[in-house]
């Protein structure tokens, strides 16, 4: 109790944990200690597919283009960055001119990393071991494949965007 009481006079949210309560170890501290796990608790539970992903990335492009005009005295408001994600909706053909993509290899390299943490999350729990299941990672992979077509592993080429100042996109959101 001294370590709690110790904690509590600076955190909020000190929480004492029963490491020796039936069940699963893992399942337990997700669903009581991380209020905020929910889906993950519902997954451990057998609820739910809860690990399918909704939500989007928000495109930090046009803060990589701010700064990258920025950084070279290229006038550049708000407003034209935000006609960029316009832009980038409307037109993708052109905009992927202006995008730099892992390559092959570095692609490789973050599916072997994922799926291999995958394995070591797995060890600590016999529920997550069920994520282990050769289903669950012809899904990651399916999913990764899915997110490189989509160009999720893409970024702005900011640098390429400003020396082109007559290209569509420049002229579409200047």
């Amino acid at each position: 109790m001294i370590a709690f009481d110790l904690y509590k006079e600076y955190f909020n949210d000190v929480y004492i944990f029963n490491s020796h309560q039936d069940g699963d170890i893992m399942t337990n501290f997700v669903c009581q200690a991380l209020p905020t796990a929910y889906n993950i608790c519902k997954e451990l539970n057998g609820q739910t597919n809860a690990f399918k992903s909704k939500h989007v990335s928000p495109s930090l492009d046009g803060s990589k283009l701010y700064a990258k005009a920025k950084q070279r005295s290229v006038p550049m408001t708000r407003k034209m960055i935000s006609k960029l994600n316009d832009f980038r909706l409307s037109n993708n053909t052109e905009y992927q001119k202006f995008q730099s993509c892992l390559s092959s290899e570095s692609k490789k390299r973050l599916l072997d990393r994922s799926l291999e943490l995958e394995k070591q999350v797995a060890l600590v729990s016999e529920n997550v071991r069920l994520f282990l299941e050769p289903s669950r990672s012809d899904d990651h992979i399916t999913n990764f494949e899915s997110a490189a077509t989509k160009g999720k592993y893409c970024e702005i080429d900011a640098s390429r965007v400003l020396d082109y100042p007559n290209s569509t996109l420049m002229r579409t959101i200047s």
